[in-house]
């Protein structure tokens, strides 16, 4: 049985690396501080031209926005927005 908050993984030469996430620096929004952060998509369209199949196709894109204020991931707070608005790009 794995304990609760332990991951594991694989690193070149297939020796097995145990990770406590438990013992790793927690993520927080730049702009509210909040740590929780929820999954979202952003959907592309792949041309017939483009797709390995030949058809157009929609491919999803994982994104991570703060729970609290909605700022994506790895986005720093515009300069002068303090309303907390994300603006749509």
């Amino acid at each position: 049985m794995k304990r609760k908050g332990n991951g594991g993984g694989r690193i070149k030469g297939g020796m097995n690396v145990k990770i406590n996430v438990n013992q790793l620096p927690m993520e927080t929004c730049p702009r509210c501080g909040s740590p929780n952060y929820l999954e979202m998509y952003n959907l592309r369209k792949a041309s017939p031209i483009q797709s390995p199949t030949g058809q157009e196709s929609i491919i999803p894109v994982p994104v991570y926005l703060c729970s609290n204020c909605g700022l994506p991931y790895g986005q720093e707070p515009e300069e002068g927005n303090v309303t907390g608005e994300v603006p749509i790009r």
